[in-house]
Formats: C-alpha cells, structure tokens, sequence
C-alpha cells in the first residue's frame, strides 16, 4: 500500500499557508499601529514633542507594544516609521 501522493501539492499548500500567515500578521500590524498612532497623536496635541515624552505618555496611558511591554523612545520611532509606510 502506498501513501502519500504528489509532494508538490504539500509544498503549494505550505506556501500558501505560509502567505496566509504572513498577511495575517501584517493586517494585525496594520490595525494595531493605526490604534497606536491615533493615541501618539493625541499626546503631541498635549505637548509631547520628543520620543521619549511619547513613550512616557504610552507607558501612563497603560498602552503596551504589540509583546505587551512598556514603551521605549525606538519603539515609538518604529511604530511611527510603520504608521507612515502604511498610511503611503
């Protein structure tokens, strides 16, 4: 008896899981930087004007980074570098 079959279909198959993951986990970004910078604006509008303010703003807000850890000034630089590459 023999199993299987045509190992090219497993590796279409593993591609294109393989995308689907990845564009999963791109659109999660994309929502969760919108979110992010929504808030970053709202705390330039209250004076934050350098990166490390920003953050602190985060951080007392109780906003965590996508692992759940505190804000740090390159942080909030990529999350604002994210943001601008999505909004083009």
């Amino acid at each position: 008896m023999k199993l299987g079959g045509n190992p090219e279909n497993l590796r279409e198959q593993d591609d294109k899981a393989v995308t689907a993951s990845i564009e999963a986990w791109q659109d999660s970004a994309r929502k969760r930087s919108a979110d992010v910078a929504v808030v970053i604006v709202d705390l330039k509008r209250q004076g934050a004007k350098s990166l490390r303010q920003i953050a602190a703003g985060l951080n007392e807000r109780e906003v965590r980074t996508a692992r759940g850890s505190k804000w740090t000034a390159i942080a909030v630089s990529r999350a604002l570098s994210l943001a601008a590459r999505v909004a083009a």
